[in-house]
């Protein structure tokens, strides 16, 4: 997935960014951190992990301002480990925001009660 994402990210890069991106493919971590970091516009990173993934971006106004949903039971430490958090509930099913598209794409196995996910940069 991650080479997915850089190769998408790069196709319309400077050739020395592009190259930048690449070498991030046999990194760990957050490919879309590192893809900010090396100076791609976090829209366009957030766009490409979207489109890569299949998992939607957050609504705007869950991250302005987030609001945990009431009777919502996720275990705050695994969220912070997974840098991630409940906000909001979408006719029903709780929504949680991630930071980590590889992380989003496999929410199955996360240990979340049922959830939607989306990411968030």
């Amino acid at each position: 997935m991650r080479d997915q994402i850089v190769a998408h990210v790069a196709r319309d890069a400077p050739p020395a960014l592009a190259a930048e991106a690449r070498a991030l493919v046999r990194k760990k971590g957050n490919i879309a951190d590192q893809l900010v970091a090396a100076g791609f516009a976090p829209g366009k990173v957030l766009e490409v992990c979207c489109a890569v993934t299949g998992v939607p971006p957050a609504a705007p106004a869950w991250l302005q301002e987030p609001r945990i949903p009431a009777g919502v039971d996720v275990d705050a430490a695994l969220c912070r480990q997974l840098v991630c958090v409940p906000v909001a509930r979408q006719g029903g099913p709780l929504c949680i925001a991630y930071a980590d598209p590889e992380i989003a794409a496999g929410v199955d196995t996360l240990g979340f009660p049922e959830h939607a996910p989306y990411l968030a940069l």
